[in-house]
């Protein structure tokens, strides 16, 4: 009877593997061969490979997660992370990608480490990791375009932590929907050296884990040191996590002997104890804005934009939001909010309260209040949040979950899937669509989404052109970084302001299709002395500009 009972539990295990390598297999295929596609269909496979990775509660026998779920927790961001960065599109993925690709190729042109970092304001172990798998691949930007794959080992990383603070179940859960995080598949899937730092950050629970274990402390360390050396914007987030967790146990006498130690103790916080810290955790993550600014140079310049993948403001015909636009943008708040809600619920309706998650709930909570607080105030000033959300997520995901699990609701299981379901919904929605589909014959306003044409156009222009060449467009990072020439950006508002003196207008496929402006609009003005159909440059003889009536 155990023997027979033994062989179905494997059955039903290579069932479930059967079932999620094939819907991975469609789902690569959906993204890299049909393009025409309907939208909606790339969605929905990258949703139900979630869901049914979330399943695996039911659907697999209860021996052998030790080693299963770690590895569907690797897979299942794996697949969207490389639709993203995308191995039939030419190039890299996002803006910020090509910039990092040439502070790469400085690294190694003999800068000491202190003029690198003074200079590019990058820190430097991204790019030595970056070089050492480099003398391997021997292709720079080739490993510039895969590199960013380790990032699909952070929900994997952080569930073997997380799986010894709170129950199995949570923990993968709450993993589930890290792996879903939409900056966590979509920014940090670029050639940036914070998807780095966000590994080592998803490590520190497992780190923690092994030095409690083995009664070596130092090697919470090294993880702590390599953020520092990676990313100017996690070091300061991980400074504050790792000093909030480390506040909580502060009652006991032997404070650095239990710096980092994991456990899951019980204590009564009082209520001003949580009202004081989430104001002060609040008050002082905001005022670290202004003084990183002035004093630090660009330790928070990443709140300040957000991530570089938007190219300004343009003005544009309004259309009706899409229902991809929709979901991300209702189901996105609904999400967060749903997260953040059960997080705050779980600190202020319980008299004991484990103490990873109390930490954990106030550093979320004090995020949640400078994030929303960007998003509000954003709207009138150059003020973005976007980094702010994975940091902030990663931690109350846990948190919001446990709250669910160890709630006495009989339906607790079933709401803990409901809030993971809509939450990874919004978060794939969040993708954008050319994101999610290969077309290498058109390109994108967006995300450095470029064609082959473009690509040769930078190049021939690198080759002919001359030192006191400019082009004037919309997205810098091609011309300078692979064309070696000078660029002016312009919105509209901004045309009075371009220099065009010595300098090509670059007119762009996806500009037509993006904004609905005829070419002959861009063109007409212009002695075009390049055309490769989607890209052409033109001679700048006047400001050029959006509209022609002013």
């Amino acid at each position: 009877m155990k023997e027979s009972t033994k062989t179905r539990r494997g059955v039903r295990t290579k069932l479930y593997f059967i079932a999620l390598f094939f819907l991975i297999s469609v789902t690569w295929w959906v993204a890299f061969n049909w393009s025409t596609a309907p939208q909606v269909i790339g969605y929905l496979l990258l949703i139900s490979i979630y869901l049914l990775a979330l399943f695996e509660l039911e659907l697999c026998p209860q021996n052998g997660y030790r080693w299963r779920r770690p590895l569907i927790l690797l897979l299942v961001p794996l697949v969207p992370i490389l639709i993203v960065i995308d191995p039939v599109e030419i190039g890299l993925v996002g803006h910020d990608a090509y910039w990092t690709l040439n502070h790469a190729k400085e690294f190694r042109s003999g800068l000491t480490i202190t003029g690198f970092t003074d200079e590019y304001l990058s820190f430097p172990l991204y790019y030595a990791f970056a070089h050492g798998i480099n003398i391997f691949v021997r292709d720079l930007e080739l490993t510039a375009k895969y590199v960013p794959l380790l990032t699909a080992a952070t929900p994997a990383m952080y569930y073997l932590g997380l799986r010894r603070l709170m129950a199995e179940r949570a923990a993968y859960t709450s993993s589930v929907g890290v792996a879903s995080i939409q900056t966590l598949l979509f920014f940090e899937a670029m050639f940036v050296d914070e998807s780095l730092a966000v590994l080592l950050f998803s490590s520190l629970p497992l780190f923690g884990l092994i030095a409690t274990k083995t009664s070596h402390r130092e090697i919470i360390w090294p993880p702590l040191v390599a953020i520092a050396l990676t990313h100017h914007f996690l070091a300061a987030v991980t400074l504050a996590f790792v000093g909030l967790w480390w506040g909580v146990h502060w009652r006991d006498s032997q404070v650095m002997s239990n710096l980092f130690r994991i456990d899951s103790r019980q204590f009564d916080p009082p209520a001003s104890v949580v009202v004081i810290g989430c104001v002060f955790l609040s008050i002082a993550l905001f005022l670290l804005y202004p003084f990183a600014q002035t004093v630090l140079r660009g330790l928070f310049q990443s709140l300040a934009a957000g991530p570089s993948a938007s190219t300004g403001q343009v003005s544009v015909s309004v259309i009706q939001p899409s229902l991809q636009e929709m979901i991300k943008s209702i189901g996105g708040r609904v999400a967060t909010g749903l997260v953040v809600g059960l997080a705050f619920l779980s600190v202020v309706s319980r008299r004991k309260i484990p103490e990873w998650e109390f930490s954990w709930a106030l550093f979320g909570g004090g995020l949640a209040v400078v994030y929303v607080f960007t998003l509000a105030v954003g709207q009138m000033l150059n003020l973005g949040g976007t980094r702010l959300y994975l940091p902030m997520t990663i931690v109350l995901l846990p948190v919001a979950i446990s709250y669910l699990h160890r709630s006495e609701w009989q339906a607790r299981t079933v709401a803990s899937y409901f809030v993971i379901t809509i939450f990874v919904t919004a978060q794939i929605f969040a993708l954008a669509p050319p994101l999610v589909y290969s077309d290498t014959s058109t390109g994108y306003v967006h995300h450095g989404h470029y064609t082959g044409p473009a690509h040769q156009a930078a190049e021939t222009l690198a080759t002919v052109g001359s030192d006191e060449t400019t082009v004037v467009g919309y997205e810098p990072e091609l011309w300078e970084v692979r064309g070696q020439t000078r660029f002016q950006r312009f919105t509209e508002e901004q045309w009075l302001f371009v220099d065009c003196s010595d300098a090509l207008y670059a007119w762009k496929e996806a500009t037509e299709k993006e904004f609905n402006i005829p070419r002959e609009t861009f063109e007409r003005d212009y002695n075009k002395i390049y055309d490769a159909g989607s890209i052409s440059l033109s001679r700048c003889r006047i400001p050029p500009g959006l509209r022609k009536s002013f």
